[in-house]
C-alpha cells in the first residue's frame, strides 16, 4: 500500500522508540488469532508489516512486563498523530504517549 501522512508519524515513532527501549514488536492483522504477522526488533520490517494493511495491532513485549498494544489505522493524508487510534498500557506506552502530546502542545 502506498501510504502518506502529514507531519511526524506517531505509529512509526512509537515502534522506533519502543525498540530503543528494549521491546520486541509484534504486528498482528487478526488480534488474538494465531502467530503474529511480524515479530522482532527491526523498525524497517515492523513498519513494512504495518503498512501492508490499513489497520493492525502492534504489541510491545518485554520480559517481566505486561504486554502493551496500539491499534493503528492508516488513511491517506492523515495527520501523523492520528495514526494510533487506540492503545492499552499502564507503563511505557502511557509515558511515551503523554510525552508526545506535551511536546506537540509545546510546539503549537
Amino acid at each position: 500500500m502506498a501510504y502518506e501522512w502529514v507531519g511526524e508519524n506517531w505509529g512509526r515513532s512509537m515502534i522506533r522508540d519502543a525498540i530503543k527501549a528494549g521491546y520486541t514488536i509484534e504486528v498482528s492483522y487478526e488480534r488474538g488469532y494465531g502467530e503474529p504477522d511480524y515479530k522482532g526488533t527491526s523498525l524497517k520490517k515492523a513498519w513494512e508489516a504495518v503498512t501492508a494493511v490499513d489497520e493492525c495491532h502492534v504489541f510491545l513485549r518485554k520480559e517481566g512486563e505486561k504486554a502493551q498494544w496500539a491499534f493503528i489505522v492508516l488513511e491517506w493524508g492523515q495527520n501523523g498523530d492520528e495514526v494510533i487510534n487506540d492503545y492499552a498500557s499502564s507503563g511505557w506506552l502511557d509515558k511515551w504517549w503523554n510525552a508526545k502530546n506535551e511536546d506537540q502542545w509545546a510546539k503549537a
